[in-house]
């Protein structure tokens, strides 16, 4: 099987547009450039559509600090279309009124929170350590999660609800589902084959890595789970994602796979195609094939890994790969065909 990476697009710029003054709005105040900052970040935090600030400070440079507020936070600027402003009054007391454009509702927001709570609730157990928490979040969004080729859904609350989002709702779905795990996650902005694209970075046993929900759930959409972009270093990461240099980010430089070594997670190992790198794991006659094949289909996991000599011709493996269907657990097998 061929494997396609999912590319996405993110359209979210920041405008200035002037918009009328809307008398109903809340009044909020700040008297410099900072704290003009913080009552626009509450603000949008909390999904306010329309509100006016009574602004006392400096109005030297206010123009870059209305547009630059949102670059600021990957978070906001990946749930805001755009932003509006006018601002009238005099040197010493203005009244900014500003007008956001958000992806979904603070309705929206609110359902895809519950949603997401019942989800962890089903998924999440209490035994499980941080990187068995990660994995569940990432395969419950790659086999409940389809691409948005049409390129019309954006939010994870699409994603939830529709089933679809191009990759600003996987990541947003990621971060959102990992944050109330209080799992350490960032979102991370940049170009994926040199289209715009979004992903995350996770922190498991104070080390970060890079995973990319959205190019892990492949297409096709066949229901398979990749992990092909699952906590990746820097230079890992890099081979076909650009990151922006404006992101002030952590390094993420140790090898997942030595991580989980260290720790004796075995069975992540397995489970996340990692062991590949392990010598047992490697097949060099028929024999061999079917030996490993058999004792990793007893864990029943939804992915196998195996090295495979360039010897061993494509029909030993079929006949090997067919030969996990005598287990009545087992109903359908895809694999990638050997170097």
């Amino acid at each position: 099987m061929k494997r396609f990476l999912t590319i996405c697009l993110s359209t979210f710029i920041t405008t200035a547009t002037v918009f009328s003054l809307n008398t109903y709005a809340t009044d909020y105040s700040a008297s410099n450039f900072l704290e003009l900052e913080n009552v626009l970040f509450e603000q949008m935090k909390d999904y306010n559509e329309v509100f006016d600030i009574k602004y006392t400070g400096s109005l030297d440079n206010i123009e870059d600090v209305l547009k630059n507020v949102v670059d600021k936070d990957p978070y906001l600027n990946s749930n805001i279309k755009s932003v509006g402003w006018k601002i009238e009054g005099t040197k010493r007391l203005n009244n900014i009124n500003v007008n956001v454009d958000y992806i979904i509702t603070k309705a929206e927001r609110i359902q895809a929170d519950k949603q997401i709570d019942n989800i962890l609730s089903e998924i999440i157990n209490p035994n499980m350590n941080d990187h068995e928490k990660v994995k569940a979040v990432h395969d419950y969004i790659i086999l409940n999660g389809k691409y948005d080729e049409k390129k019309l859904l954006y939010s994870d609350y699409d994603l939830l609800t529709q089933g679809k989002s191009v990759c600003n709702g996987y990541a947003l779905l990621t971060y959102n589902m990992l944050n109330k795990l209080n799992i350490p996650v960032k979102l991370v902005t940049g170009t994926g084959n040199s289209e715009l694209h979004i992903w995350n970075m996770v922190k498991l046993s104070n080390h970060w890595f890079h995973l990319d929900t959205t190019w892990n759930d492949q297409l096709p959409d066949e229901n398979i789970i990749s992990y092909n972009y699952y906590m990746l270093t820097d230079n890992e990461i890099s081979a076909d994602h650009v990151i922006d240099e404006n992101l002030d980010l952590p390094a993420a430089n140790k090898s997942y796979y030595s991580l989980l070594k260290e720790l004796s997670y075995d069975k992540l190992l397995m489970e996340t195609g990692l062991d590949i790198y392990d010598d047992v794991n490697t097949a060099k006659n028929e024999n061999e094939l079917k030996n490993i094949l058999t004792y990793k289909i007893k864990h029943r996991p939804l992915k196998i890994s195996v090295r495979i000599h360039n010897s061993v011709s494509q029909d030993i493996v079929n006949s090997a790969m067919s030969g996990l269907l005598r287990n009545d657990f087992v109903s359908i097998i895809s694999y990638d065909s050997p170097l």
